[in-house]
């Protein structure tokens, strides 16, 4: 298990869709992730502008174009991380993008 990973999880909240998240970090017993995310282009302003979009999200292992919703970060216990293997990784080039886009 290695940050900026992408792993298939259900994300409570009412919504238990299965879809990817990206690994951040995780500690003993929680992992923190971002839902990664193919919905954009009926978002409003204010949550496109904390949306990263994925350049390499088919070397990535993702079947679209997608982006990581920074709006919230995500504890979820980290057993639900670790049963299945990645789906993918983000390439260098996007690890770097997103750091410069959460730093701003």
């Amino acid at each position: 298990m290695k940050p900026m990973e992408l792993y298939l999880v259900d994300i409570g909240g009412g919504d238990t869709k299965r879809r990817p998240a990206l690994l951040m970090k995780w500690n003993e017993s929680k992992a923190f992730i971002f839902r990664i995310t193919s919905q954009y282009e009926k978002k409003s302003a204010h949550i496109k502008a904390m949306y990263y979009s994925i350049i390499d999200w088919k070397e990535t292992g993702l079947d679209m174009k997608s982006y990581v919703d920074t709006v919230r970060l995500y504890h979820l216990d980290l057993d639900i991380i670790t049963k299945k293997p990645p789906i993918g990784t983000l390439s260098k080039r996007d690890r770097i993008g997103l750091m410069d886009f959460l730093s701003k």
